[in-house]
């Protein structure tokens, strides 16, 4: 048997990494009429319920996997007061993608190049998208889109020099 645990952990300035709170799956907390598992997304909420119980002065900054891109996640997060920073995958919330290559057209002045190591780093962003979710998308949130795009070479086996990119949104 496996059994999945959503884990909340506090993480540090330094790197150190303490866990705060577990929250076990549970078949009995899923749609049981619909033969419907429990999910990490059902579990997320019952976690930060108990987190805001728990600790409702401290302030929070969540760093989720895009799994948790999605409206009533970022709502939960807007209702307990707290910061966020969710993946956002490449077919993740298509209209806010829309919506930010749109706007990168017009807002040339929204990027920011670094180097950081061996790296290039190219930040873009674009402030409160509209992202409508919910029964017929009739609720509304305003979210913030940030993508880092790198690049950096590295010498492959033949000895050879090789460029590599990633993207990070």
């Amino acid at each position: 048997f496996y059994v999945y645990v959503l884990e909340a952990n506090l993480v540090f300035h330094n790197g150190m990494v303490l866990p705060l709170m577990s929250e076990f799956l549970d078949f009995t907390e899923g749609d049981i009429g619909n033969n419907k598992q429990d999910c990490e997304q059902r579990a997320f909420h019952r976690l930060a319920e108990r987190i805001h119980q728990e600790f409702k002065k401290l302030p929070i900054l969540l760093l989720l996997d895009g799994l948790y891109a999605n409206g009533p996640t970022i709502e939960a997060c807007k209702k307990y007061g707290w910061e966020f920073m969710i993946v956002l995958q490449d077919k993740s919330l298509p209209s806010v993608w829309e919506e930010f290559e749109g706007l990168q057209k017009l807002e040339v002045d929204h990027v920011f190049i670094q180097h950081w190591g061996d790296r290039r780093q190219t930040f873009r962003w674009s402030n409160d998208i509209e992202y409508d979710y919910g029964k017929k998308e009739k609720k509304t949130i305003l979210v913030h889109v940030v993508v880092c795009a790198e690049t950096w070479e590295e010498i492959d086996n033949n000895g050879q020099r090789i460029t590599k990119n990633s993207r990070h949104a």
